[in-house]
């Protein structure tokens, strides 16, 4: 098997932060303009539908493929589906999809607990735990003791190592340990170790 790369090409617009997500064969992208409005695209194989405004302004943003969502400045969680935007109250940082359910989270309180709300029973649940933060738009982190975790369904795993940032896609984890080396671990099969790139 050999891979190719293509170039890049400018898809335009002026953004700080974007947010991303796969959903059949193209990829929803979202961007947060420098006044901090939301901004979508959608790059395909073969086209790219250019940025439209949402008529939203975020501090923090995140995608789950079907809905754009993220925080206020004040810390309540927004989204939006197409046609207009939903508050769903709260005050969390650090948005992300949660693993497993389409549930937008976020980390709240003096513990960083694990907050969750559900767009189906207008519902927060607290899935607790001590992150210091979400990564790669999931929930998944790094806990109180530099450890890799993930949050799906209703509990956490802790996938060990010492590591500042993480990345998965439920099969394949990677990792950025303290002395800024990379480190994965095949999770296919469930937790097998980490090893250096």
């Amino acid at each position: 098997m050999s891979c190719s790369w293509d170039s890049w090409y400018s898809l335009g617009g002026s953004v700080t932060n974007t947010a991303a997500q796969g959903n059949y064969n193209c990829v929803t992208l979202v961007g947060r303009s420098p006044t901090s409005r939301v901004y979508e695209a959608e790059i395909c194989p073969s086209s790219f539908e250019g940025w439209s405004y949402t008529g939203g302004k975020l501090s923090q943003i995140a995608t789950d493929g079907s809905y754009i969502f993220g925080t206020s400045k004040s810390g309540k969680m927004w989204w939006y589906g197409g046609s207009g935007w939903s508050g769903a109250g709260g005050r969390v940082t650090q948005p992300a999809t949660h693993i497993g359910s389409s549930e937008m989270c976020g980390l709240a309180g003096r513990g960083r607990n694990l907050w969750c709300f559900s767009r189906s029973d207008y519902q927060w649940r607290n899935y607790g735990g001590y992150w210091r933060k979400l990564d790669d738009g999931q929930t998944i982190g790094i806990s109180k003791y530099w450890r890799a975790w993930a949050h799906n369904y209703n509990q956490a795993s802790s996938y060990g190592g010492s590591v500042n940032e993480v990345a998965w896609d439920e099969d394949l984890m990677v990792g950025v340990g303290a002395d800024y080396k990379p480190w994965y671990q095949n999770t296919y099969s469930g937790k097998n170790g980490w090893k250096r790139l």
